[in-house]
């Protein structure tokens, strides 16, 4: 029995060894999956962090973005003191964007260069990257040698969509750059081809999206409508510029786009100037994006300023003292920001049939072999020269008289493009001597004293340019 006994104690230390064995393998095993599984769900290696890194920061600037449209009124009193517009919708300075082949897009030199990313990986590389990221395309009229300096409308800081307009969306958004690189890629094709597509809208939850347009409005007083003109865009010392901001170190108070107005550039992203470069990359003359250098005319030959008077007689001696306002785009250049290089690829027209005469509600009959008609819009499809009427004179805002070459705004609420209607009572419609009326016109009758019967305001316009090709 001791034997039996002895043999079972045995037996019970062997079964239980191998019990301890089987579990240290099971656990052996369990671990080994849990491993496995954890690698599988780890970030990547840091490797591989590093070199999505070292990618972002070594990408270029890659966009290119168009406008097809500029629109340029010359309305003098619309501007308060205090920088607010009388209708921001109606009235305007410039308004300028991209309807037609106009618009945003990624470069050709982005799409070749990452040709071998996944789309999700160049909209990762887009997000992260120093160059193309915390921007916004940005309007405003800046000066040639100094582009952060932009022309402001009187004093105090530069006030949006007065002074600057910041367009579209910010750049290197998650929903920005997936659109760019799914519009520039046609991803039914293996691999995917480029389509040079550009983008001109968002949505943006508000009904009415973001658009690529932008409005600027200097219409404070015929004094800066004129130093714009004439001083600045005339002499060539300024331009309108379609760059991309730079924006301010984030304080305190937020900061970020919406205030800033500085302009990006190679030297303000890191890139180390050439030193051999005449001017080096980081001189505020240089910048990303696209200038429009403008020329400006009277409307007609022979309009008609301000006229002397003899001293006792008060009859007109037929000398002008004053010239009719140069208020008319008659042409513009398009220029390369980054080189200064004229792009003679871009060709642009100001046809005489787009300069239409601004009339007031109330003075239809004044205008020569008037009335200035209330029309109705024609049936669509409208032509090509309504159609860019109408992307500047919205049909909710203006009646656009053909015919007669005038436009009406719609709404006046007392004011007018000319100013406080009980002030500025009497514009001058008719620009050139006729048998009954040789007047001219003083562009700086604009209150009770100085516009009077004899002595009215000049007549206001409105020019479209639109660029030839794409």
């Amino acid at each position: 029995m001791r034997r039996f006994g002895k043999i079972a104690r045995e037996v019970s230390v062997v079964a239980k060894s191998s019990a301890m064995t089987l579990r240290w393998v099971f656990a052996a095993l369990l671990g080994a999956i849990l491993l496995t599984f954890q690698n599988c769900t780890q970030p990547a290696p840091m490797e591989e962090v590093d070199a999505n890194s070292v990618l972002s920061e070594k990408m270029a600037f890659s966009y290119d973005a168009t406008l097809d449209q500029l629109a340029y009124m010359s309305c003098p009193n619309v501007v308060t003191a205090d920088k607010r517009s009388v209708d921001s919708d109606l009235y305007f300075t410039f308004r300028a964007g991209a309807y037609r082949f106009g618009g945003l897009k990624l470069k050709e030199s982005f799409f070749k260069t990452y040709q071998k990313k996944l789309p999700e990986r160049m909209i990762s590389l887009l997000q992260h990257s120093r160059a193309n990221s915390g921007t916004v395309l940005q309007l405003a009229v800046r000066q040639s040698g100094n582009l952060n300096s932009i022309v402001v409308n009187g004093q105090g800081n530069p006030a949006q969509n007065i002074d600057f307009a910041n367009l579209l969306a910010v750049l290197g958004s998650s929903e920005l750059s997936t659109n760019l690189v799914n519009t520039g890629l046609d991803l039914n094709q293996d691999p995917p081809v480029m389509t040079q597509k550009r983008i001109k809208y968002l949505r943006d939850g508000t009904g009415r999206g973001a658009h690529l347009e932008g409005n600027l409005n200097f219409g404070s007083s015929e004094n800066m409508q004129a130093s714009l003109r004439n001083t600045y865009m005339g002499t060539g010392s300024a331009l309108l510029a379609l760059t991309y901001l730079e924006p301010a170190s984030t304080g305190s108070d937020g900061g970020g786009p919406s205030t800033d107005t500085d302009v990006r550039n190679p030297g303000t992203i890191g890139v180390t100037p050439d030193p051999d470069a005449t001017p080096p990359p980081s001189t505020p003359g240089l910048a990303f994006g696209t200038g429009f250098q403008m020329t400006f005319g009277q409307p007609v030959a022979n309009a008609r300023g301000l006229q002397e008077r003899h001293p006792t007689t008060g009859a007109y001696t037929g000398v002008e003292t004053l010239p009719y306002p140069s208020n008319v785009v008659t042409s513009v250049i398009e220029k390369d920001l980054l080189t200064g290089a004229i792009n003679s690829n871009a060709q642009w027209s100001c046809p005489a049939s787009l300069k239409y005469m601004i009339v007031r509600p109330g003075d239809e009959n004044d205008i020569p072999n008037g009335p200035c008609m209330h029309s109705p819009d024609p049936p669509e499809p409208w032509d090509q020269e309504f159609a860019m009427l109408r992307r500047a004179l919205r049909t909710e805002d203006w009646y656009i008289d053909v015919a007669h070459k005038c436009v009406i705004p719609k709404r006046s609420l007392g004011y007018s493009c000319y100013g406080d209607m009980t002030k500025v009572r009497y514009v001058q419609y008719n620009l050139v001597d006729n048998i009954t009326d040789t007047r001219g016109c003083d562009p700086h009758s604009f209150d009770q004293t100085t516009n009077t019967r004899t002595n009215r305001i000049c007549a206001a316009w409105v020019t479209v340019c639109y660029r030839l090709n794409p």
